[in-house]
């Protein structure tokens, strides 16, 4: 019998689709259990997005670039969205962090210790959640490229201050160092 040639593609595409997700599930194993293995998984550049579930932040997007250094250092970057209101809020940080038994820690630039359960690690793939947010969905990243860059805001968007308008600066009360105020 003989076989056609569009009958062996299909055929060896068929074969391939079945056999590529096997080889890949071999080729990037689950290591959240090894904490060597882990820590060296997970140091590099991860990017991130999701958006906010809270009622109060309702509407905002955020993504993100972490950078995790195999020293335990890290240094963030935040691009966060509304496009309801076309605004917009961008942001960095940067601290240390570590990761033992299951759980990953981050110690920011103010100080504030952060710890968060973990749920996979792989090399391309890390999944967690803040430890005290049962029930919020977890947080994801992949794995990119050294030179992986956030996009900028959205053309038209605003940039969300938090400072206050000069004529209500003005309104202030301004405290001397002998406690009295002047106004």
């Amino acid at each position: 019998m003989k076989i056609s040639s569009i009958g062996f593609f299909f055929r060896l595409f068929f074969i391939a689709s079945l056999l590529i997700p096997l080889w890949s599930c071999t080729n990037n194993p689950e290591v959240k259990d090894d904490d060597a293995k882990a820590t060296e998984a997970l140091a590099g550049v991860w990017r991130g997005d999701g958006t906010y579930e809270d009622e109060e932040d309702a509407g905002w997007s955020e993504s993100w670039k972490m950078v995790r250094g195999s020293d335990g250092t890290y240094e963030v970057d935040y691009m966060i969205v509304h496009d309801g209101d076309k605004l917009y809020e961008k942001s960095s940080d940067a601290g240390t962090w570590s990761y033992k038994d299951g759980v990953y820690t981050e110690v920011n630039s103010n100080g504030d210790n952060v710890t968060y359960d973990v749920f996979s690690v792989k090399s391309d793939w890390f999944e967690y959640n803040i430890a005290q947010r049962e029930g919020s969905s977890n947080i994801q990243e992949t794995k990119t490229v050294d030179d992986f860059e956030l996009q900028g805001p959205p053309e038209g968007y605003s940039e969300v201050t938090y400072e206050l308008p000069s004529e209500l600066l003005d309104e202030v009360p301004v405290e001397t160092p002998a406690g009295s105020t002047v106004e």
